[in-house]
């Protein structure tokens, strides 16, 4: 039998439930050193209890916790590097000229290159953008063990990665600090002596996550950094013949980080951070013989959003921008959730019975809030915000709203 309000439902992803909790947005949050198990309910009947919810499926995923035996304290450390698996075999800069050259004979018209030999191999530019030996660094510190009457999981990770495509400009990374800790208390065990109300089981399961990245524009119909660097002439050079020159008569002109050059590649930064606390306190009666109730209180609190800016840039006379521009967003929610469960589990010989009855009740609210101008005082990574920006108010946008609240309520039961 089953009752079930019908919500917000999400129409391409699953129901991911961590440790009883629902959660939004995916389990990006997580650290994989974390997870227990995870298992996938794509059936019917297994996903019933969720609802029309798991109409995409339902996941599962079970965190560890604490095994019986002494302290038990282990650091892991690793060290990666990634390259790019493979790049195009393009022209060079002789073979780009000749192609050219052969072009314009073929409509009647002069060569464009004089000497195209002259002209060597040129530029690269998936050599440019890439960034080799990107590295992966990861730790992870724990502490657990457990008691008769406790059990205790407590886990620290750091995990660092920079970009193949921009990470060596700084401008694509990513960071993730996870904190959890997994506690389960007993107290009180009186299951020798009597069979009813005999053991009452407490425990808590809270996470700290905050993840922060460097992003650049993909790719898309509107082109992006791959793209680009395929269709760019090899004849270009990436830093310029007369670097004075060019600064005295453009001072927006881009240059290279590493070194302060006039360069070729320009690409504004989004800087994109989400910091995220879940936890879920449970506390579960045995009231008679096999007969529980447990009763939980889950919250979901998440802060997200982006900063991104791009700045006033010279690059040839047809690719040029005289102003600066930064935008920036944030978001918050807040997904709450109450259950109270009564299950009964026994053995008959050969036979097992397995029942349950269940009340459910969830809520979920939010709001946003974003703006943008142009024109900013120092075009500065840390620098790059609203406060910093001069535009007037023709410039200046703004927008916020606020998330529709919605509520679900539900009653379940099953009996296997």
């Amino acid at each position: 039998m089953r009752v079930r309000g019908v919500g917000t439902i999400n129409n391409s992803e699953p129901l991911y439930i961590v440790d009883g909790m629902p959660i939004g947005g995916g389990i990006d949050y997580l650290n994989p050193s974390d997870i227990q198990s995870i298992e996938v309910l794509k059936d019917a009947a297994s996903g019933a209890v969720y609802g029309a919810r798991a109409a995409n499926g339902v996941i599962l995923v079970t965190t560890k916790s604490g095994q019986k035996g002494a302290t038990r304290v282990t650091y892991d450390f690793s060290y990666g590097f990634q390259n790019p698996w493979k790049e195009y075999d393009v022209l060079n800069a002789t073979e780009y000229a000749l192609l050219m050259n052969e072009g314009y004979l073929a409509q009647g018209k002069a060569p464009v290159y004089s000497d195209p030999y002259a002209l060597g191999e040129g530029t690269d530019w998936q050599k440019e953008i890439f960034n080799y030996n990107a590295p992966q660094i990861n730790h992870q510190l724990t502490i657990s063990g457990a008691s008769e009457k406790v059990s205790y999981y407590i886990s620290a990770g750091y995990y660092s990665q920079d970009g193949i495509v921009g990470g060596n400009f700084n401008r694509s990374n990513y960071e993730r600090l996870t904190i959890r800790t997994n506690n389960t208390y007993t107290l009180m065990d009186q299951s020798a002596k009597r069979n009813f109300l005999h053991k009452f089981t407490m425990g808590i399961n809270a996470a700290y996550s905050r993840n922060t990245s460097f992003g650049i524009t993909t790719n898309s119909e509107f082109g992006g950094p791959l793209g680009s660097a395929l269709g760019m002439a090899p004849t270009l050079k990436v830093y310029a013949d007369d670097p004075e020159a060019l600064l005295a008569e453009h001072p927006t002109v881009v240059k290279d980080p590493r070194n302060g050059k006039p360069f070729s590649i320009v690409e504004g930064s989004i800087y994109n951070e989400m910091v995220k606390l879940v936890s879920n306190f449970w506390g579960e009666l045995s009231i008679w013989d096999n007969l529980k109730i447990k009763s939980s209180l889950g919250i979901d609190l998440a802060f997200w959003g982006n900063d991104g800016w791009s700045p006033a840039y010279f690059l040839s006379t047809k690719n040029f921008r005289e102003y600066s521009e930064v935008w920036s967003s944030m978001n918050r929610s807040l997904v709450w959730q109450v259950e109270n469960v009564l299950s009964y589990e026994k053995q008959f010989g050969s036979h097992f019975i397995q029942a349950l009855v269940g009340q459910s009740a969830q809520g979920n609210m939010g709001q946003n809030l974003s703006g943008g101008n142009r024109y900013l005082q120092e075009e500065d990574p840390y620098k790059a915000n609203m406060g910093f920006a001069t535009g007037t108010q023709e410039y200046q946008t703004a927008s916020g709203y606020v998330y529709t609240p919605h509520r679900l309520a539900s009653l379940f039961a099953r009996v296997s």
